[in-house]
């Protein structure tokens, strides 16, 4: 077979090994023809056969994010929509914001709004309704922290979801009150969130908002991604607004679906329906637990100066049946474990689905699994269970200081334990979660994960560097790994014949560079996607 376009570099990333070799890669069609030395991969070349010759700019597997919320990151992108409030430090700070918003958008029936983060505010008190109620008594508002755990909204959007003082609490959640039993207007937790958020979340326009992403994906060379609760806005046309985009030849993102653990019945139905490779379902995802900041993470031991761990958001009993039930049907289960306590019960839900159904090999995940015991580490690896983590929530993470304060310092000092989980035979990607992270940049994930650094490269010496990943490893998890975690290591993933051909090229040898900032400073110089150029610097 005679290639229709080859590409060569001194410096080209399989994946298949954590160096690069000099060579090429051969493309046919939507497909990958051949990787390998350039003599080999020259035979392949027609009378017609594109050939371009990147010098030593590295050619490598696209990039593929395989923890995202697609549609919900596109909607908050949009400024009309979204008031941003990350890097605010006060609760008064965002309110000014959010006040600037409101007058800028009177229209609105709701006011959104993404990012506030008690942790890097001056005091860490939690905010209340009433730095709101004072400027927008009748426009509803609601406001999701940076992790999308805890919504603080006025008293116009507890009026809108009918929550008062007697509205039971929600399960896994809790509706905060004073000391008077008025609602304060912070929600805790997804089920207590989501009462407020789901009346929010219902987006126009949410086509060009997809779009517009799209566009900032294929310049930072994201070829594929995992999205997890697809329907995480309320919008009922999301489905279908992908399939518009796909028949419309604009979909130049893979997109592999991850909804809810409790909708086993939809997830086999679309799985049915979506058989191609741009549009596809992986299994299903639960959130288990809360997070650390607030108290929310389920926890083996109690949190610092306090009597309580947090719990699951599920009762454990109920998790382990939809988990078995999953499992029977042949559905991988990507469960968000964040506190030690909740990775160890979906460890025992996926023990217990295996001596019921037999060992599958689905590749199940556990996700973000910040703190985890060593011995729940060794099981994941004889379960054969996978796991998504975040290096930029480890950066960020660090850097408030706020897991001391909230798990002390020698539990904050075994958190994201990348090295750890690699070294022990755990299937690794690596991904951003955005858009609870602050970007959604491949090249920031890279040096997060092999120097622990912030994007200004401080501190210097990282932050627990011990647990930092080589950066063949890392750029290998954000290829080989992520597609593994998605059910798609089968077509993606490597530069190898037969596996589609979804590219990046990016601007220097990053195997090459005297500084790891480099990293973080170089670009995405060209894009492909099933073979076809989407973007060229």
């Amino acid at each position: 077979m005679v290639a229709d376009r080859i590409l060569l570099s001194e410096a080209v990333f399989t994946g298949n090994t954590l160096e690069p070799l000099a060579g090429g890669v051969a493309i046919a069609g939507d497909r990958v023809l051949a990787a390998g030395p350039k003599d080999e991969v020259m035979a392949l070349a027609g009378p017609d056969t594109e050939v371009t010759d990147y010098g030593d700019q590295l050619i490598a597997p696209g990039f593929n994010d395989s923890h995202v919320h697609f549609a919900s990151a596109a909607a908050y992108d949009d400024p009309d929509f979204c008031v941003n409030l990350m890097g605010c430090t006060s609760e008064q700070e965002c309110a000014e914001r959010v006040r600037a918003f409101c007058e800028a958008h009177p229209d609105n029936e709701w006011v959104y709004g993404l990012g506030w983060d008690t942790a890097i505010w001056d005091d860490h008190a939690a905010p209340t309704r009433d730095s709101l109620d004072c400027f927008a008594p009748d426009q509803p508002i609601c406001l999701s922290s940076f992790d999308h755990h805890a919504v603080w909204v006025n008293g116009a959007a507890l009026a809108k979801a009918g929550i008062t003082a007697e509205t039971p609490q929600p399960e896994g959640g809790e509706i905060v009150h004073d000391e008077s039993g008025r609602p304060v207007g912070l929600l805790l937790g997804q089920p207590a969130s989501t009462m407020v958020s789901d009346l929010a979340l219902q987006v126009k326009g949410l086509k060009g908002s997809i779009l517009r992403l799209l566009d900032v994906f294929r310049e930072l060379g994201i070829t594929a991604v995992g999205d997890m609760f697809p329907r995480d806005l309320s919008n009922d046309d999301i489905y279908d607004t992908y399939r518009e985009i796909e028949q419309d030849g604009d979909l130049t993102c893979r997109i592999t679906f991850f909804p809810s653990l409790l909708e086993i019945p939809e997830a086999l139905d679309l799985r049915a329906q979506l058989r191609g490779t741009r549009l596809r379902v992986g299994g299903v995802k639960q959130v288990l637990d809360g997070v650390i900041e607030a108290h929310t993470a389920f926890m083996l031991e109690p949190y610092e100066g306090a009597d309580q761990r947090g719990e699951t958001n599920l009762p454990p009993a109920e998790f382990k049946r939809l988990v078995r039930a999953a499992d029977a049907a042949g559905l991988p289960v990507r469960v968000h474990c964040i506190g030690d306590a909740s990775a160890r019960v979906a460890l025992d839900a996926h023990e217990e689905a295996q001596a019921a159904n037999g060992r599958k090999e689905l590749h199940h995940c556990l996700e973000h699994i910040e703190t985890i015991a060593d011995e729940d580490i060794e099981r994941m690896a004889t379960l054969g269970i996978g796991a998504s983590v975040q290096p930029l929530h480890a950066t960020f993470g660090s850097s408030t200081g706020f897991y001391d304060v909230c798990i002390g310092v020698d539990r904050a000092s075994r958190c994201w334990r990348f090295r750890t989980v690699r070294d022990a035979g755990v299937p690794l990607g690596l991904s951003t979660d955005f858009p609870a992270a602050p970007m959604v940049l491949p090249l920031q994930v890279l040096y997060a994960a092999v120097a622990r650094c912030m994007p200004d490269g401080q501190p210097a010496e990282g932050f627990h560097r011990e647990y930092a990943l080589a950066l063949g490893e890392a750029l290998q998890c954000m290829t080989q790994g992520s597609a593994w975690v998605e059910s798609f290591d089968h077509e993606l993933g490597t530069l190898e014949p037969g596996k589609l051909a979804d590219l990046v090229v990016i601007d220097r040898n990053l195997f090459a560079v005297d500084d790891l900032h480099e990293i973080a400073e170089a670009s995405v110089v060209t894009t492909i996607v099933g073979g076809e150029t989407v973007f060229v610097r």
